[in-house]
């Protein structure tokens, strides 16, 4: 009803209103005193409205911030992680490199098997040895951390956000009593 009208004649019948109390308000003839309380309460109603959209806006603003913090210390989390797995592929593979675990001759070319068959059992047994110490080794630099297990979850952990960097919607994120009323009317713009 007050939305034909210009916001400096509603806000000043408003005002003029909100000032009197109810006695004050009878001397007033029926059609003015009407017209001074429908413009309290639009202004009333814009002025609940725009508190509403501020307190949602501060609202957003404070979980975005909680988020894009969440997620800084999710990607902190991430590359540290990264940086312990390097490290530990780095030490596995110096353990099992195969050049470190082929018999060299002196000038430090591959040496070739011996002749008789003791010699080479002897020779494969040794190699063997080497590769089982090795690998052990490697299993030994895997396990430093802590398990096969969670070394394997690490890996998927790393697998399932890597290259993603978009945050991704927790249900916990929202209060659950916040509902939505899709079906409201559209709100009238405000005067500032």
């Amino acid at each position: 009803m007050a939305g034909g009208h210009r916001p400096g004649k509603i806000a000043g019948f408003a005002a003029e209103a909100g000032a009197l109390d109810a006695a004050e308000l009878r001397d007033y003839e029926r059609g003015k005193r009407t017209a001074l309380l429908v413009c309290l309460v639009h202004t009333a109603r814009r002025r609940a409205r725009d508190d509403l959209a501020e307190m949602f806006c501060r609202r957003v603003a404070a979980k975005l911030k909680n988020a894009k913090d969440e997620l800084e210390e999710i990607r902190k989390q991430q590359q540290a992680l990264v940086e312990r797995m390097i490290g530990t592929y780095r030490t596995v593979l110096e353990r099992i490199d195969p050049a470190d675990l082929v018999p060299r001759g002196p000038d430090g070319a591959p040496a070739a098997f011996p002749a008789g068959k003791k010699a080479r059992r002897k020779a494969a047994r040794a190699l063997a040895a080497q590769r089982a110490v090795a690998l052990a080794m490697a299993q030994k630099a895997v396990l430093a951390p802590g398990s096969f297990a969670e070394e394997f979850a690490d890996i998927e952990a790393v697998d399932a956000h890597h290259g993603t960097t978009e945050l991704t919607v927790r249900p916990d994120a929202f209060d659950p009593h916040l509902e939505v009323d899709f079906d409201a009317e559209e709100p009238e713009p405000t005067a500032a």
